[in-house]
């Protein structure tokens, strides 16, 4: 038989996050601008590997030079995206982890 739970309890079992009330706008405006530049972090690396193969006369121009290991990563990072991507799902359902 289950149990009902007041609001105080369930407020003891849940999670307390800040971000999300009212208020606290320096707080929230900080951990946007974090999560922002950690994006950035993340997405710089690949857009440096990229810029040689989509903008070539331009990079030729700024001296970049593309070695084969670059186009190597490329490769196998789109492999590697397109295995995860697609085949997931099918993963994740073959084995009821998710109802």
């Amino acid at each position: 038989m289950k149990q009902n739970l007041s609001r105080e309890e369930a407020k003891k079992s849940l999670v307390y996050d800040p971000y999300f009330e009212k208020g606290n706008y320096g707080s929230k405006i900080f951990q946007t601008l974090v999560a922002i530049l950690s994006w950035f972090g993340v997405l710089i690396p690949f857009l440096w590997i990229l810029f040689p193969f989509v903008f070539p006369n331009r990079a030729q121009y700024n001296h970049i030079v593309v070695y084969l290991e670059e186009k190597n990563d490329i490769a196998f990072s789109a492999y590697f995206s397109f295995r995860i991507f697609c085949f997931s799902d099918n993963f994740i359902y073959s084995f009821d982890l998710l109802e």
